[in-house]
């Protein structure tokens, strides 16, 4: 049965929506600029993957506990199946998400010199905090009706999204998966177009507040973005089998999260030069420069290719007891010809110093009589310097 399919495979699609979330995430934590804007979506997308596993499990408990079959009052839905609470969530999220990428682009091609102080009051972790704050909003118009509606009537166990929230928002919910993405590329093109105005002269691009290569790839991050979820929903809306139209809202959901949330990530990577340059630089941290350049004494010695057995050069026991063979030059550490370091040369004894109160010295001056004793003392060329 195909519900029962889409059930088993909604947590590992689910799973993957968080992956890429989260990789999302750790990459952009520290990014100050205007990529910062896709951790806003990465947040949405890990929202949306635990309605997702949220909704794979439970209809697979229902299933198989075989309770499918009963019914009871929608307000126990959004007890027993939390995933219709999180994607009123983030659908309201989601357009939010949108609409705050088109919009930063437009600002940054309408005032350029000023979109670097603008958009800092926006793109920061107390604003996500606020937009997301705003989403919360959408519960109460989405699911008054389903609370107050008459004890009488019932749904399936089940609890599917349609049943659940008025016909109405449903309808609202279509259209704007549907008609929101095509809006967002015809924007993003006439952003694009402006774009391509302000730089046919000179004096018009001059005060930039970024590079330009950025804004163009930030451009083509929001068209593509666009793009891949009108994909979605025209697969989804493609097929008009009975079947199909059921389980619509859960094809689309799915859709949704394998082409664009799951596919984000390597969007970022191939058209954002921040993007894989903080990449880089979380990830090749530790993978740079690892190859060690100095030998210890229990280093195995080097391959040579005299291997004769008895010989200084067999290729057995520690770097200590062949250090005879030596294939070039190689630093190697203290420990490699001492068991402990030798003394520091400002810690070897000096010469005993002069007194100029000895009683072996007149102490008339310009007196040259100095006993022969003075020259027994060792002097510093005496020394043995050896260690």
């Amino acid at each position: 049965m195909m519900e029962d399919a889409i059930y088993e495979i909604l947590p590992v699609v689910g799973f993957a929506a968080i992956l890429s979330g989260a990789f999302v995430l750790i990459i952009l934590w520290k990014e100050k600029g205007n990529p910062r804007i896709f951790m806003f979506f990465a947040v949405s997308d890990i929202i949306n993957g635990i309605a997702l596993i949220s909704c794979g499990f439970y209809g697979v408990v229902v299933t198989m506990t075989g309770a499918g079959s009963d019914n009871f009052h929608p307000s126990s839905c959004l007890f027993y199946a939390p995933h219709l609470l999180l994607w009123a969530y983030t659908d309201t999220t989601e357009v939010l998400c949108i609409l705050l990428f088109l919009i930063d682009r437009t600002i940054q091609i309408i005032t350029p010199v000023s979109y670097g102080t603008i958009s800092k009051t926006y793109l920061t972790l107390k604003y996500g905090f606020i937009l997301y704050g705003v989403g919360t909003f959408a519960f109460i118009p989405t699911f008054f009706e389903t609370i107050t509606v008459n004890s009488t009537y019932t749904i399936s166990t089940m609890c599917r999204f349609e049943q659940v929230v008025l016909p109405r928002f449903l309808e609202v919910r279509l259209f704007t998966v549907l008609w929101l993405p095509v809006i967002g590329m015809v924007w993003t093109m006439l952003i694009f177009l402006a774009y391509l105005i302000r730089r046919s002269k000179q004096r018009w691009s001059y005060n930039w507040s970024e590079k330009f290569a950025d804004t163009q790839q930030m451009i083509a991050i929001a068209f593509l973005r666009c793009l891949f979820t009108e994909v979605a929903v025209k697969i989804v809306l493609y097929g008009n089998t009975n079947e199909v139209v059921v389980l619509r809202d859960f094809l689309l959901r799915a859709a949704l999260a394998l082409l664009v949330s799951f596919l984000s990530p390597c969007i970022y990577m191939l058209f954002s030069t921040p993007f894989t340059h903080h990449f880089d630089a979380t990830f090749n941290v530790y993978g740079k420069n690892t190859e060690r350049t100095w030998q210890s004494a229990n280093d195995p010695p080097d391959a040579s290719d005299n291997g004769e057995i008895g010989s200084p050069f067999e290729m057995k026991g520690t770097m200590r007891e062949h250090a005879c063979a030596v294939n070039g030059f190689v630093p190697r550490s203290a420990s490699f010809y001492f068991e402990s370091p030798p003394a520091s040369l400002f810690r070897r004894p000096c010469p005993p110093a002069l007194s100029h109160k000895s009683e072996n010295v007149r102490g008339k001056r310009g007196s040259r009589d100095v006993p022969k004793s003075l020259f027994n003392q060792n002097t510093l060329t005496s020394i043995d310097l050896s260690v």
